[in-house]
């Protein structure tokens, strides 16, 4: 009889203290905007954070992944993290400087990274901490919290070829809707077409636009290599979801919460997205030309570069330190 009671007792000792690791932890799930399609690897990688939080928190901290919109567009879904209605949000850095963080505009500055690697340096950097805190600092409602690094943004096009910066005179080509896209296309030469994203597909099936420019992961979860026969790899900016969460939520959370997130979703970086990344994309561009998609390169790079500098001039102002510390990674 003692040794069952004893054996009581552990089993008593052993969930408590199981309640006790839980209990240091917010019991929350998290409302999660993205636009990204549900098979993309970005949203895959927003659900496996969602696994991992749960799994270290026993069950406490969940994500639930709302994907493809349907929780409203970019601009929707930010502003419902600034009333507080969705808790993370992602939007790429110049949606965030139209809105008032100014220092994002380094980061959509076109050609500025040379490669993936000092890309990603630089996001996992004092340099990406400065901006996600000018976010925090200046956005009303958001917290900066982090980035995803996914790959290289590519001009695709219906019809015509793109292989140097003569090719593009004039054509239409669909840009997000924020200042910096507008003046990057429009240096460059294209006619810059701002069109929701949502109408993007039939936009380009009827040529109310010619061409756009995605992240591969894009063409792929929204079948643009259904309408558009061309894909261009120039990597002029790299897509960067950047990480929001409410304000609202962030407040309500503790300490332990707050340091649990963070540290899952570097996990979940470096650990489940970096590592797989080259392989995704590289199978999407296998998949892209047998769906019949000529793949192309650009030939006079520096004539591109060269295009741009009024861009660096308007939006880098103020971000010349900056600058130079990313071109020194």
């Amino acid at each position: 009889m003692k040794k069952y009671f004893a054996m009581i007792l552990a089993l008593v000792m052993v969930f408590a203290l199981a309640a006790s690791a839980s209990a240091d932890f917010d019991k929350i799930t998290l409302k999660f905007g993205t636009s990204s399609g549900e098979t993309s690897l970005t949203a895959i990688a927003f659900n496996e954070w969602g696994k991992r939080l749960s799994e270290a928190s026993d069950g406490a901290v969940k994500v639930d992944v709302y994907c493809s919109s349907v929780l409203g567009n970019n601009t929707e879904m930010t502003q419902g993290a600034q009333l507080g209605t969705i808790d993370v949000v992602v939007i790429q850095p110049a949606g965030i400087a139209d809105m008032g963080a100014k220092k994002m505009n380094l980061l959509s500055l076109p050609y500025l990274f040379k490669n993936y690697d000092q890309y990603y340096n630089t996001l996992f950097s004092e340099i990406g901490d400065e901006l996600l805190q000018d976010v925090t600092d200046n956005v009303s409602g958001l917290i900066g919290f982090s980035y995803l690094p996914d790959g290289g943004r590519d001009y695709f096009t219906k019809g015509k070829a793109i292989t140097s910066i003569d090719d593009i005179k004039g054509m239409k080509l669909r840009v997000q809707t924020y200042a910096i896209d507008s003046a990057t296309a429009e240096a460059i030469g294209f006619s810059a077409t701002p069109t929701a994203f949502s109408e993007l597909y039939s936009a380009l099936q009827t040529g109310v636009v010619e061409g756009a420019e995605q992240p591969l992961s894009g063409i792929d979860g929204n079948a643009f290599y259904e309408v558009c026969d061309n894909l261009t790899l120039d990597n002029h900016t790299y897509n960067i979801p950047v990480l929001l969460v409410s304000e609202k939520t962030w407040n309500k959370l503790n300490e332990e919460t707050q340091t649990l997130l963070r540290e899952k979703w570097t996990e979940t970086v470096e650990e489940f997205y970096r590592p797989q990344l080259a392989d995704y994309e590289a199978g999407l561009l296998e998949k892209f030309q047998e769906k019949g998609m000529s793949v192309h390169e650009i030939t006079d790079y520096e004539k591109w570069v060269e295009a741009v500098e009024p861009v660096w001039a308007e939006f880098g102002a103020g971000l010349e330190d900056l600058i130079a510390e990313v071109q020194a990674k």
